[in-house]
């Protein structure tokens, strides 16, 4: 019985550690409350990009990837403040699927950007080389040969940490005073092989402390800082952990292996009719941007018909980006 209760008790330890992949932190550390995701990439887990052409909850940019936990992407400009024109803009790097959304390109400005290729493998790409950025990131170029490997990618400043190195100091001349105040901050991470994603927020602690903090709390070795105040939201298994006060533009998303394996196999299935498509919208309407921008207009109307239905979604999404990247179309 005790031998049969060791063997029982082993497999219960090494069931837990094979698939309990996805892990919420919710604790005291150094006197700042932590909320943080774990999550393990070795594939039952993938974090991927959602990103949205206007104002949507950080639970719909969710739930249009199948996704279970997510935490808001990088800043923007929000439609109710009166410098933004009244209108929702965005002018960080972003990338979703294959399609390049990034308003500038191919420099970065002061972004770095947390990408994931087509393995899911995570890395960091900065490109500093022409616009007036502070004179200690000028001519930055980290993984700039990785770009056409990119799948996904939502890119923000500062940068936090760069091989475990704490590059705050590079930002000091566009640091807000919100950022130095102790207020609650954004960030996502990955560690030095790779195999691990910690995003979440801390609350009461200053731009400056967060480099060390999850460096050595979390052993991040890579890190970007990501959009806070209103903007700043966090789900862990379909539960509202910290729900954001105004909706926002983008995303980072935790999907898990049966949702993956979905994509995967709707892609598979349909991947040759939606190429036809797209050839015979090119003979058709050849270089009429115009009228292709409507095709996609209609498309959009369309997702939002079936934004309940993960598959009709899915489907039209694939259109929707093989036409953008068919004609380059980057706008919304």
């Amino acid at each position: 019985m005790k031998i049969f209760l060791l063997i029982f008790a082993i497999n219960i330890i090494f069931l837990t550690s094979v698939f309990a992949k996805q892990e919420f932190i919710d604790t005291t550390i150094d006197n700042h409350h932590v909320r943080v995701i774990k999550v393990v990439l070795d594939g039952n887990h993938y974090v991927i990009t959602s990103l949205s052409n206007k104002w949507e909850s950080l639970y719909t940019l969710m739930k249009k990837q199948g996704g279970i936990s997510a935490i808001n992407g990088a800043y923007f400009c929000p439609a109710d403040y009166p410098h933004c024109g009244w209108k929702n803009f965005t002018n960080a790097p972003r990338f979703y699927k294959w399609v390049n959304y990034s308003k500038y390109w191919t420099d970065f400005w002061v972004n770095g950007v947390l990408a994931f290729d087509k393995n899911d493998k995570p890395f960091i790409v900065m490109n500093h080389i022409w616009w007036d950025v502070p004179k200690d990131l000028q001519g930055i170029q980290i993984n700039v040969d990785k770009i056409k490997d990119i799948y996904y990618w939502i890119g923000n400043f500062p940068v936090l940490l760069l091989s475990g190195k704490d590059q705050i100091f590079k930002y000091e001349q566009l640091l807000t005073n919100k950022m130095k105040a102790k207020s609650p901050k954004t960030f996502i991470c990955f560690t030095k092989d790779r195999k691990t994603i910690y995003f979440g927020y801390i609350n009461k602690i200053s731009i400056y402390e967060i480099p060390n903090f999850i460096k050595t709390h979390f052993k991040c070795y890579n890190a970007i800082n990501l959009d806070a105040g209103g903007s700043l939201g966090l789900i862990y298994n379909n539960q509202i952990i910290r729900k954001e006060s105004r909706p926002i533009m983008d995303a980072f998303v935790v999907i898990d292996r049966k949702t993956k394996e979905k994509m995967d196999k709707l892609r598979r299935k349909y991947d040759t009719l939606l190429n036809k498509i797209v050839k015979q919208i090119k003979n058709k309407f050849n270089s009429n941007i115009a009228k292709i921008e409507k095709i996609i207009i209609k498309i959009q109307s369309l997702k939002e018909k079936f934004e309940n239905n993960f598959d009709i979604y899915f489907i039209l999404d694939e259109l929707e980006q093989k036409i953008r990247k068919e004609f380059d179309i980057k706008e919304f």
